[in-house]
């Protein structure tokens, strides 16, 4: 997998990463595209979703828990209806950093 905005992680330095960690990660680009969507800058916003896309793809490529797969894919997948969306909203944004979180529990008690 090339990455276009994560040029130094490929899949082995993901995979190096503890779980909390790789989490974090994806965690800090959805309180950014927060910030994004509080100041009304959908192009910054955009761009914080497609940092998370990418490490939502490493860790997905990383995951061999099949229930977590198919709701990481599913979170994907409604990350990238709202993307698409001229106005997202920030508390939709919001369930998807807890989501994000819920699936580390050393993440989510690091960060609560």
């Amino acid at each position: 997998m090339v990455l276009k905005l994560h040029k130094n992680l490929d899949q082995t330095s993901w995979s190096r990463y503890p779980a909390c960690k790789r989490i974090i990660m994806i965690v800090n680009e959805l309180q950014r595209a927060s910030n994004c969507i509080e100041h009304n800058d959908l192009a910054a916003f955009r761009e914080c979703y497609e940092r998370a896309f990418e490490l939502i793809d490493l860790e997905i490529s990383n995951r061999r828990n099949h229930s977590a797969l198919r709701e990481m894919f599913r979170l994907r997948e409604i990350m990238g209806e709202t993307y698409l969306s001229d106005a997202p909203n920030i508390e939709t944004n919001r369930m998807f950093l807890s989501a994000v979180l819920s699936f580390d529990v050393t993440a989510y008690n690091m960060l609560s």
